[in-house]
């Protein structure tokens, strides 16, 4: 089927699909999600330091719940 040479061509990406808006303003980048003055290792220790606190704080915590329940039932006998 022969093309119409004057007919234009047809949009190849999205953008060429939709004409930009020449009075919208340009999106602002987002913040990166670094703190300042702290660097990604600093932050990656951070977090490893507290799945360690909050890790060995639930077993303390669940071991004297279960050392109280399993104590409770010793002394009824």
């Amino acid at each position: 089927m022969p093309l119409d040479a004057d007919a234009p061509p047809p949009p190849t990406a999205p953008s060429d699909a939709v004409p930009a808006d020449p009075t919208a303003r340009p999106t602002p980048l987002p913040e990166p999600p670094v703190r300042r003055g702290e660097s990604q290792r600093d932050i990656e220790r951070g977090i490893l330091r507290w799945m360690f606190v909050f890790f060995f704080a639930t077993h303390i915590i669940g071991g004297v719940i279960w050392l109280a329940i399993y104590l409770s039932g010793k002394s009824g006998h």
